[in-house]
Formats: C-alpha cells, structure tokens, sequence
C-alpha cells in the first residue's frame, strides 16, 4: 500500500527570552507552506500573548507549556483547515518580563499526495 502524502516539517523557528518584550517580536520567519499542525511550547517563566497577523493578540500561552493545533492532519488532499503559508507568530509578554527560556514553533505540512 502507497502512501503518498507524507508529514514534513519546517525549520524549528524559536525566540529566546532575552528577546521578548511588552510589543510584540515575531518568532522566526513566516511559514514556507499551508501548515496542517503546529506545535508551540514555551519554556519561559512568564506568560505570554500570541498574535497570528502581528497586531491583533489571538492567543494566551501560560508559562512553561505546551500547544498543539490540529489543523487538517487527517485531510488526504489540500481541503480542510489550514494555517496559511505565509503566516507568522509573534509573541508578547503582557505583564512582567521572562527571566529565562525559550518559545519554540514546530509547523507541520503535507508533502506529495493528490
């Protein structure tokens, strides 16, 4: 049995804490393809905000934790929901400065397949 479609990954994008402030700053540049599943995880000691378009806060990322947004895995073609290609995440710290970790971004793509 072929199986055409397979998972690809793009290159882990990360910002360290050192480089997190009040305003946002973008995590890496923006992704190469139409991304099935994400996978964000924050190793910092403070919480964060996330923003998809770079103004508007679309997400809460408590201190040291994990996310991961399915998107269209189980899609065979390029139907379902994706996030676009394109589309960058930037982050925020709204209330008091990280002191140490990192912000890590594992996007996850389809390559080949009908």
């Amino acid at each position: 049995m072929a199986y055409p479609t397979k998972a690809a990954f793009e290159t882990i994008r990360s910002i360290n804490f050192t480089a997190v402030s009040g305003a946002l700053e973008t995590v890496g540049p923006p992704l190469e393809n139409p991304c099935r599943m994400i996978k964000l995880v924050s190793t910092m000691d403070k919480l964060l905000y996330l923003s998809f378009d770079g103004e508007n806060i679309a997400e809460v990322m408590p201190p040291n934790s994990f996310v991961i947004w399915d998107f269209s895995s189980n899609k065979i073609r390029d139907d379902g929901l994706f996030l676009t290609k394109g589309s960058q995440i930037s982050i925020l710290a709204p209330l008091d400065l990280p002191t140490e970790g990192r912000f890590f971004i594992t996007a996850i793509y389809a390559k080949g397949g009908g």
